[in-house]
Order: structure tokens, then sequence, then C-alpha cells
């Protein structure tokens, strides 16, 4: 593991909020930004996401469960359709880069309305799927950092509750930019650290926090961040509230009218617990700090 400063401002000024797995939770007291100060190493990296992650150790959301990544391909097909039809509100298809592709479902539904594809997913078990079920090569079982692609190349990028895994945004950011072409489009979804559950039960957030999630961002922050590397904000949602962190009355969390409630209000007041954003590359890439 190694140290870091703020994502955001590059300080080392922060109070902690609480001890999350085996680091801690702190925030900027310059900027506000949410983050883990200790990051694995790229070989580290590796290791977490190995077989069992996309099993019985998947993300859901913003915390570990019992849960298939394969199982929940129907579900997770609604959320990509709602994906694509805001992208194709400002992209007819082209070149498509998803980073933390996984098992291919979001590329797989890409491809067949017209996208040339590619992905990275630094799990090999995920990539490895991914390739069988696009039926090419061009996923690459890669860390980022060991990627290139040629400036200006790709139409859109897309990080779909991965950008919370980098451990350096900040150099992850700086590549999309160059590969963008000039107005090329930016989609992100992650956790929300300004919503509902994050305001109103912070503790039961933290000892719930997933150890790889090194930021939490709220919508200033992240907006905050792609502003000074050179995006500009197009569009932005929040989605669901995890009712299972807010209470334990298993009567609520059956309770559909109830599930229906939280989520519409969360849509119309952006506090729910998922945070999804779509910016454009404009100008030159500014210089950050």
């Amino acid at each position: 593991m190694k140290k870091v400063n703020c994502d955001l401002c590059g300080k080392n000024s922060y109070k902690i909020l609480g001890k999350a797995s085996e680091n801690i939770l702190v925030k900027c007291k310059l900027c506000g930004h949410i983050y883990m100060p200790y990051r694995p190493t790229k070989e580290e990296m590796i290791e977490i996401y190995n077989e069992d992650y996309f099993g019985e150790m998947y993300i859901n959301g913003n915390e570990k469960a019992d849960y298939n990544y394969l199982e929940d391909k129907p579900n997770i097909l609604k959320f990509v359709k709602k994906r694509f039809a805001t992208i194709h509100k400002y992209k007819k298809p082209g070149k498509i880069l998803d980073i933390g592709c996984a098992m291919g479902f979001y590329l797989e539904y890409a491809q067949k309305v017209g996208w040339d594809v590619y992905g990275i997913e630094i799990s090999e078990y995920a990539a490895n799927y991914a390739k069988e079920l696009l039926g090419n090569r061009k996923v690459y079982n890669k860390a980022i950092e060991d990627i290139k692609f040629k400036k200006n190349y790709f139409d859109v990028i897309t990080m779909w509750l991965v950008f919370e895994h980098m451990v350096d945004p900040i150099s992850t950011l700086k590549k999309i930019f160059k590969w963008l072409k000039p107005d090329g489009i930016l989609g992100i979804k992650v956790p929300n650290g300004d919503g509902i559950t994050f305001r109103s039960n912070l503790n039961k957030w933290i000892i719930q926090h997933p150890a790889d999630h090194y930021c939490d961002y709220t919508p200033d922050t992240l907006e905050r961040i792609m502003s000074q590397i050179g995006f500009e904000l197009l569009e932005y949602e929040t989605e669901g509230i995890y009712l299972e962190r807010l209470t334990d009355k298993e009567a609520w969390l059956k309770s559909n009218e109830i599930i229906d409630f939280y989520n519409n209000t969360a849509k119309k007041v952006n506090i729910g617990d998922s945070l999804v954003m779509f910016f454009k590359k404009i100008g030159e890439e500014k210089n950050y700090g």
C-alpha cells in the first residue's frame, strides 16, 4: 500500500471520518473531497479482481453482497439501455471504450446497435468472458496504466461503477482526455458521496464501505475534478437508495411501495445513492494542480 494526498487539490490536510476496512476514510479540509489515503499497488489490484469478485463477492452498488454477476444480466441490461439512450442524444455510433468492462454486457449491447467496441478489464476471468461474448480481441486484460491508444481515437468512453476503484484517478482522466476525440463524451457512474444514505447514516456507510472504493465523489467534487482536466458537464442524475443501509426493518426492505417512493424521491431531488454524470471534452488539456 502507498499513501497519497487529496486527488482533487493535491494537499494533505484532512479530517478522519472513520476506519473503513483496513483503511481510513477522510475528508479534505480544503476542498471537501472524500477519499482513502492508502492505495494498493498495481500488483495488489490484479490480485483483488479475481474470479470470485464476479461471482460470490461482486460489488453491488455501494457494498459487497452474495451476488452473481452473470445471473443479474437482465437487470444490468436495463441500465445499459438507459445509458445508451443518453449517449445517443450526443453521439452517433462510432468507436467506444468501456473501462472496467467486466464481462462485456455494455459492449455487447453497443456492438448490436452499431458501435465499434473496445474494453479494458483488469480481471483475467472477466476479460476472457467478454472476449468470447463479443467475438473479438479488442478487450484488453491489463491495468489502464499499461494501455496505449492513439490520441483522439474514441467518440465515447465509459466507466460504470469503476472510477471509484481507480488508485490514481487523475492519471486515468488525463489518459481518457487524450484518447477522446474533440467533443468526445465521457460517461461515469459512481456511488454518491452526497446521497441520502451518506448524509443520514454516515457510521453505517463507513462500516459497510468497500475496501476498494478509494474515492467517494459528490456531484460537486466530481465536476470540479473533470473541469480541471478539461471536461464540461452535460447532464447528471442520481439513482436509487439502499434501504438496507438506512434501516434494519425487514418489512421496509420488502415493501415495493416504500422502495418505489424512495427511488422516485431520490431521482427528483438528486439525493440517490448512485451518481451518473456525462461530460464532453472541450479545448486542450489543462495543467492540473
